[in-house]
């Protein structure tokens, strides 16, 4: 090695010493590291539906009603850890709830840590100084410039690495400290899916998907994708699926048995509402839009194809009563009615375009994150701001009168089951 390689050498052997710095500048920000916030609950009472990643609030009495000896295996060989009523739940379903409740949890704080304690290891600073030395020796006869910039794409590609593995041992640690809480929640989620059952109030598969449809969609994902992202986090899409039917099938026993108790009077508005001053008035508008998939890389022949297809589909349009008849036949279209939406809660340019039509009109196409979409404005309602907080204050007064009741009939549920604890 030459003698200005050398003094490159010990120059670059000076960047090692401040590891820390250098590497917790290389990664993304604290904020990076945080979990995709969960999506926002819809107006309406959903009792216990917590954001889909999250657990439920325990709040009752979760002693066990008996203990029992642990037995070996279900029918499948998976360890039995309690029996709910004779249904039992597995050491498996067990660990994935708790993974799956892990991915939700904050975990940032944790992870920073561990990266921190990684980063100041004797290991990784020998790895750092190999890596240095490798640089080296394999770009022999390169500048200085050339040399620094080789070693700074592997020393960042490596601050990632210790990342992923901080961020990996964070939900590792958190997964063990979840798994008791796990347990509880399945045996109120067992005990709410028999209560379904006897009220035939029991959520479809299709019910299920609807949601599911939906949370992916709102996480930019398709169903497939978003199952994929929760497997490659160390927890089955099964498991979230799991979740929603209870969450469903829970809400529709607590309305049929209990709607008939609730009663709002305006007494109880008008001190929720209060005497603040109104914001403005709304408007709402109602929609549907029609989709025409694009491939996943779609080429300007496929493109203009679909554009083609979107302007016949317009051409036949007329009114949004028969927007259903302007689709068929044509592979890879399909009709979405999404209801009523605030126009702030539309995307530009859509939102000035839908503001500008008529009731009854179509849009022309425009490329959307979905593909080709086409637009069309079914009806525009204003809806005065004090009439709109009077509605919210209705709904969350009902939300927190269902809770209660939700919250005694599962205590109620529960000191009347029969609970085997098997560990």
């Amino acid at each position: 090695m030459s003698n200005s390689t050398n003094m490159l050498s010990a120059r670059l052997c000076g960047l090692v010493a401040g590891l820390a710095i250098v590497l917790l500048a290389t990664v993304p920000s604290a904020a990076a590291m945080k979990p995709a916030p969960a999506a926002p609950a819809k107006a309406g009472w959903h009792p216990s539906l917590a954001p889909a990643l999250m657990p439920p609030a325990l709040g009752h009495d979760q002693r066990p009603v008996r203990l029992a000896a642990k037995t070996s295996s279900s029918s499948s060989g998976q360890s039995i850890v309690a029996l709910v009523n004779d249904q039992p739940i597995t050491a498996w379903q067990v660990e994935q709830r708790a993974r799956l409740n892990a991915l939700s949890s904050n975990v940032q704080g944790q992870a920073q840590s561990i990266f921190q304690r990684l980063i100041k290891q004797k290991s990784t600073e020998n790895r750092l100084r190999a890596m240095l030395k490798e640089t080296l020796e394999q770009n022999q006869g390169k500048s200085r410039e050339q040399i620094l910039a080789i070693f700074e794409r592997r020393k960042q590609a490596f601050a990632v690495q210790l990342q992923k593995r901080a961020l990996g041992e964070a939900r590792s640690g958190a997964v063990g400290q979840l798994r008791k809480a796990a347990l509880e929640e399945l045996i109120d989620e067992q005990l709410k899916l028999q209560e379904a059952k006897r009220q035939n109030t029991l959520a479809s598969k299709a019910e299920v998907d609807r949601v599911l449809e939906g949370i992916a969609t709102r996480n930019k994902m398709t169903p497939a994708q978003f199952a994929q992202h929760i497997k490659r986090s160390g927890a089955d899409i099964s498991t979230m699926r799991d979740r929603l039917r209870t969450t469903l099938s829970w809400t529709a026993v607590i309305r049929r048995q209990f709607s008939s108790q609730i009663a709002i009077t305006q007494r109880d508005l008008d001190r929720m509402v209060g005497d603040t001053a109104d914001s403005g008035d709304k408007v709402e508008l109602e929609v549907q839009r029609i989709v025409l998939a694009l491939q996943a890389r779609p080429d300007q022949k496929d493109m203009a194809s679909r554009l083609q297809a979107a302007e016949q589909i317009r051409s036949r349009f007329r009114s949004c009563k028969t927007a259903q008849a302007t689709v068929q036949g044509v592979a890879g279209a399909r009709l979405e009615n999404l209801g009523k939406r605030p126009a702030d809660a539309v995307p530009e340019p859509t939102r000035s375009l839908l503001m500008s039509a008529k009731s009854g009109e179509m849009l022309p196409p425009q490329i959307g994150t979905a593909g080709v979409e086409l637009w069309m404005l079914c009806g525009r309602e204003v809806v005065k701001a004090s009439e709109q907080k009077e509605a919210q204050a209705r709904d969350e007064l009902r939300q927190r009168e269902f809770q209660l009741h939700a919250a005694r009939h599962l205590k109620n549920l529960r000191q009347d089951a029969l609970i085997d604890y098997r560990e």
